[in-house]
């Protein structure tokens, strides 16, 4: 008699049929361990993803791997630069991204300094530069012998430079040098400031700068005048 029932009068007893099933699963498993690139996207090299047991080249892991105005989309087109934006850092400066439409859109100044040209200033409420007309910033000026000079109400003439050139009027000295205590200068008319006040003091390309115990809006007004930022 058999120690163990056969199956429907089969002579191999079912004992020995379920050995062999396991020992076939087990030979199966570890096949495909053997045979699988990855179990996630740490076994893979870089811009490469694990799907389905396989590394895959992908375009790219994140935003930083496109270029500006793309984003990476990770779910209608897996790994894929596509123009647009999913963030405001996919857009360039003055822009922000509208994720409703993952479109970039101007949104106007919000900085002086950051999103105005030189010698403007931003309203932020409107989104706007505008020119600083009228406030007379780094104007060529002259001192006269009663120490007087033409400079705007609020703004005073500045002595940028000598030539060391000697000088009796300004007639002696180069165009656009004037002549003061027997020396030829550039002058130019830096107007006064208030460091403490909430709106931008000085327009871009100015600083709100104390010398000699009175803040005015410090530049290079020389510069500025040869780089044509001066009329």
């Amino acid at each position: 008699m058999n120690a163990f029932p056969t199956h429907r009068g089969v002579g191999l007893p079912v004992f020995s049929v379920f050995l062999a099933l396991i020992t076939w699963t087990a030979g199966c498993n570890k096949d495909s361990a053997a045979n699988a690139d990855c179990t996630d996207n740490s076994d893979c090299d870089d811009m490469q993803i694990c799907q389905a047991d396989s590394c895959l080249d992908v375009e790219c892991m994140s935003s930083a791997d496109c270029q500006i105005n793309q984003y990476c989309d990770t779910q209608n087109t897996p790994y894929t630069c596509i123009e647009g934006c999913a963030e405001d850092a996919d857009c360039y400066a003055g822009e922000a991204c509208n994720t409703e439409t993952n479109s970039c859109e101007r949104y106007g100044c919000r900085s002086t300094e950051l999103d105005c040209a030189i010698g403007q200033y931003c309203d932020i409420e409107s989104g706007l530069c505008y020119d600083a007309t009228g406030e007379g910033h780094c104007a060529s000026c002259e001192i006269d012998a009663q120490n007087r000079d033409n400079c705007a109400e609020g703004a005073s003439c500045w002595l940028f430079d000598s030539d060391g050139s000697f000088c009796f009027s300004t007639n002696d000295c180069q165009p656009g040098w004037f002549c003061y205590a027997f020396s030829c200068y550039l002058g130019y008319c830096l107007v006064d400031c208030d460091p403490g006040q909430e709106v931008d003091a000085c327009p871009r390309g100015y600083s709100c700068t104390e010398s000699s115990g009175q803040f005015v809006c410090f530049s290079d007004c020389q510069w500025l005048e040869e780089n044509g930022y001066l009329d």
